[in-house]
């Protein structure tokens, strides 16, 4: 998933005070639930970004790396199935995302199919007085022309309603001659913990199976040779169950 993580360039486009970069922290998805606000499950980083002060806010988006972006989670007959294929394709089907920084939404229009995620948070903001939001196409709008908070934690909302909490963590002038395209940047990550399979612990879990009387938890986690070799006889399920393609976060 990590595609564009920092590497070196031979070209080097903008000298040092031409710009400066700004730090985005990006965490994971979390849905915060009244009945769980005190419980154990908490915001988690997940990477950082380095970007310029020219960068768009749609390469901002762009470079935001979520496992919801990668495959959409359909229940599946068997493990032939072709994930690559547009059936699965969760960004062509769901293109719509925003970026809500300092009370406005920045919606992604790029896509014809593209739907404004921001109005019913902005209805539902206004008749509870919590503010006046306002939402606008994020085309065209750069960091620069923002005005931003250091460690302030604003929001990006995409496949509905995978939200990220990011802040804008630091911001300091090009100290070195550097290559414009090589921004934005995955500059660090934190430790993943991926799933492996329930059932032989060594291979990464590629599949989620529900509610299958084979096991003792209502879903569980495979690999593909294992998924085949215990739930399916000749190419047949040999019992009920629901199976749903996993991606690890990887």
């Amino acid at each position: 998933m990590f595609q564009n993580i920092v590497g070196p360039s031979t070209v080097n486009d903008i000298q040092p005070g031409d710009d400066f970069i700004l730090s985005i922290l990006v965490y994971r998805p979390f849905a915060l639930e009244y009945e769980n606000k005190f419980g154990t499950e908490k915001m988690r980083f997940a990477y950082e970004i380095e970007a310029l002060s020219s960068n768009s806010l749609t390469e901002i988006v762009d470079s935001i790396k979520c496992f919801s972006n990668e495959c959409l989670f359909l229940e599946v007959p068997d493990t032939k199935v072709d994930l690559n294929s547009e059936r699965f394709d969760a960004k062509k089907k769901y293109p719509s995302q925003t970026i809500f920084i300092e009370n406005v939404f920045y919606n992604d229009y790029r896509s014809p199919h593209a739907i404004d995620l921001s109005q019913e948070v902005i209805k539902w903001a206004k008749e509870k007085n919590i503010g006046s939001f306002v939402s606008q196409s994020m085309e065209n709008v750069y960091l620069k022309d923002l005005k931003l908070k250091l460690g302030y934690p604003y929001v990006y909302i995409h496949q509905g309603n995978c939200e990220h909490i990011i802040a804008f963590s630091d911001a300091k002038l090009l100290a070195q001659p550097s290559y414009s395209r090589n921004f934005p940047r995955i500059s660090s990550f934190s430790t993943k913990y991926n799933i492996n399979c329930f059932l032989c612990f060594h291979m990464l879990a590629r599949w989620m199976v529900v509610r299958c009387e084979r096991f003792p938890h209502e879903k569980v986690f495979l690999c593909t040779e294992c998924c085949d070799s215990y739930l399916y006889l000749d190419g047949k399920k040999v019992t009920d169950f629901k199976l749903y393609p996993y991606k690890n976060d990887v």
